[in-house]
């Protein structure tokens, strides 16, 4: 009669004969030119195999057989218990069923397990939002010291005054196109007032800017900290703006900024848009990257006489500081952005990745190696968050019906669910959502 012994994986049992077992030492022999002895090494211990012919016999046989094989077909190292080997960590690497109308109620099952072992290396998990952030901080460091130490005005402001006035405009149009208000009360969970002071404290800063831009075109600390802290603050109340909590139609943020004996009042309107296009992380690093839109005023001044020469050369230098101090603040709000899919991450970085490549090829003033350095590290660390993030994100693909389609129908057939056929509609721009049309090319995500 057969004795069988009563053996486990992963806590679904079998019954066990025999065993079958190799070890050893890992050896590579070095062999010699017209040496007649080698050299054997000895590279340690072999990895220990373990060949197991499992049982399963009765009337539930089936469904025992089935439960192992699901067990050793599971993702990592499962616990073997073996009346011979004892309990073993272990992996599964092979499994083979047989069955025979010979010998009903039974399957035999050969399996293979090798030792999990553990990790000697020790894993590494990178910092990466910590080191963009750092890295930011590096770049705008190097930019301010840069500015401040070859930015010099000795006659002629106008042309520089209009460009801070431009760039003080550009500020308030950005915090014009956000939609702050109510949802960035939300944003800060505290109350409406809280949230319209700071959008008045901002309006003052950056108004403020454009009052005197006379006084801060001569001055190069007052110049690089003004400016820095400007875009700062835009790009904080871009991060932290809430569209989907927003409830506000207009809300007016009033400022009044002194300048000497001169009161002067700006009033800006912070409109409600459409939740899902404005004010979402994504669209809050559009409204930084904007911010680098006034840079450009130097390739139509005027340089006739030496005097505009070096009006315009300081131009330039503000210029490329703005550059600069905008690419530093992309790479910040990008760590905040919760990425919806790959295509959208990669547009993403793209642009960031062009407005770095601007600031380093900028021809007019060439960057010190400080600011190459730190733009260089910047750029690393962005690419390789992004990379970590984009692995893991929907890709889009492209599809074409073969007749027309209720959007229902479709996301019942892509995801198996129907909420999402807001998402199909949205992003394809489709008009009629019950009737979207055959041989229409449709983006959609992968899962």
């Amino acid at each position: 009669m057969v004795k069988y012994r009563q053996a486990s994986f992963r806590g679904v049992t079998f019954e066990v004969q025999d065993r079958s077992f190799t070890s050893g030492r890992r050896v590579q022999v070095h062999e010699y030119p017209n040496k007649d002895t080698p050299y054997t090494e000895d590279l340690g211990k072999k990895t220990q195999n373990f060949q197991v012919q499992a049982f399963v016999i009765g009337d539930t046989y089936a469904s025992r057989r089935d439960a192992l094989i699901r067990a050793c077909e599971r993702q990592g190292a499962g616990i073997l218990i073996h009346p011979d080997y004892g309990t073993k960590n272990v992996i599964c690497d092979g499994v083979s069923v047989k069955e025979s109308s010979d010998q009903r109620r039974m399957a035999v099952i050969d399996l293979t397990f090798i030792e999990a072992g553990e990790k000697v290396m020790p894993s590494i998990a990178m910092d990466w939002i910590g080191s963009i952030i750092s890295s930011a901080r590096a770049l705008m460091d190097s930019a301010r010291d840069s500015f401040v130490s070859i930015y010099a005005v000795s006659s002629g402001i106008a042309s520089l005054t209009g460009l801070v006035g431009e760039i003080s405009d550009t500020c308030l149009d950005a915090l014009n196109g956000l939609n702050s208000g109510i949802g960035y009360a939300s944003g800060l969970k505290s109350d409406i007032t809280n949230s319209i002071n700071a959008i008045a404290d901002a309006v003052k800063k950056i108004t403020g800017l454009k009052d005197n831009a006379k006084s801060y075109v001569t001055s190069a600390v007052a110049m690089a900290d003004t400016l820095s802290s400007s875009y700062s603050t835009v790009t904080e109340l871009a991060g932290k703006s809430d569209p989907a909590n927003s409830t506000a139609e207009n809300t007016t943020a009033t400022a009044t900024a002194t300048t000497g004996n001169t009161t002067s009042t700006n009033e800006t309107t912070v409109a409600s848009l459409d939740s899902s296009t404005t004010g979402a992380p994504a669209e809050a690093f559009q409204t930084v990257r904007q911010l680098a839109s006034s840079s450009n005023a130097s390739e139509t001044a005027n340089d006739s006489t030496e005097e505009a020469k070096a009006e315009k050369l300081c131009m330039q230098q503000l210029e490329q500081y703005t550059k600069q101090i905008v690419v530093a603040q992309e790479a910040q709000i990008i760590t905040d952005i919760e990425f919806k899919n790959a295509e959208e991450a990669n547009n993403i970085l793209d642009a960031f990745l062009k407005d770095a490549e601007e600031v380093e090829l900028f021809e007019d003033v060439e960057p010190s190696n400080e600011i190459m350095q730190a733009l260089r590290d910047l750029r690393r660390d962005v690419v390789e968050y992004m990379r970590e993030i984009i692995i893991n994100l929907p890709q889009t693909k492209t599809i074409t019906l073969g007749e027309t389609t209720p959007s229902l129908a479709l996301a019942y057939d892509l995801y198996e669910d129907l909420e999402r056929a807001d998402e199909i509609v949205k992003r394809n721009g489709i008009k009629y959502p019950q009737f979207i049309p055959a041989n229409k090319e449709l983006k959609v995500l992968t899962k």
